[in-house]
């Protein structure tokens, strides 16, 4: 298993719920950005980030497809249902600016490429937990 404080894309999983109380303990005693897929929490330097819940899914699709430049329509189909009136396309960089500055010094993991979209960039400090159902 990869060093989850080396490299962001380490997965942990949890067998049973007092692994997850001592991951969460430690969690708060952390520096740098732990993401929580399974539970959809989100931490900096072992605060909770209140994100919304547009702001986790965008983060949590940027993560789960890291290892390429996502565009904005793929944002705006993956974050809006059908049944959704689908909003402007520049709505996408709205919920990517305030991401960022709740993400403070670590906003550089979430990086624009410019006319293809936005990609999730791996950093030390960033740690990623999944439930098996994820794959990164």
């Amino acid at each position: 298993m990869r060093n989850a404080l080396g490299d962001p894309t380490a997965v942990y999983y949890q067998p049973d719920a007092n692994t997850h109380v001592e991951a969460e303990s430690q969690a708060t005693h952390t520096n740098g950005v732990l993401i929580d897929l399974a539970r959809r929490e989100v931490f900096l330097d072992g605060e909770p980030l209140m994100l919304t819940f547009k702001e986790f899914e965008l983060l949590a699709h940027l993560v789960e497809n890291s290892s390429r430049t996502v565009g904005r329509d793929e944002l705006l189909d993956s974050l809006w249902s059908a049944g959704d009136e689908h909003p402007h396309e520049r709505t996408i960089d709205v919920h990517i600016r305030r991401l960022r500055s709740k993400l403070g010094r670590l906003s550089g993991t979430v990086r624009t490429v410019r006319g293809q979209g936005y990609r999730f960039f791996e950093h030390p400090e960033v740690v990623v937990w999944a439930a098996p159902e994820y794959s990164i």
